[in-house]
């Protein structure tokens, strides 16, 4: 069975476009709450080496504590943001403390 080309045709406009739409939305969210646009980058680095630190948990269960602890303080950071600048928005912060909170308390309790 073929690939038909008329059916892929347009797609290649539309990936530039989707990931257009999303960091145009992400920056929105962003500056709501009066964080600069520069800082944006550099939010991605804490969670970046949460992430890692998450995996690298899986071995080192110290390094595990130590990042659920980093992202704990992260998205409360970011809620008390939001709700300082009266944002009560249902944004992905909540879902995200609560995931970090509860990785946190599963941690701590092994």
């Amino acid at each position: 069975m073929e690939d038909d080309p008329a059916l892929f045709e347009g797609d290649s406009d539309l990936v530039p476009q989707a990931h257009s739409d999303r960091v145009e939305r992400n920056a929105a969210q962003a500056t709501e709450p009066c964080v600069p646009r520069s800082w944006m980058p550099w939010l991605g680095v804490p969670k970046t080496a949460a992430a890692i630190g998450l995996l690298a948990g899986f071995w080192v269960p110290a390094l595990a504590v130590a990042a659920a602890v980093g992202l704990v303080l992260f998205f409360t950071a970011a809620v008390v943001t939001h709700v300082r600048v009266r944002d009560f928005t249902f944004g992905p912060q909540y879902p995200f403390l609560l995931l970090a909170v509860s990785t946190l308390i599963l941690r701590a309790l092994e």
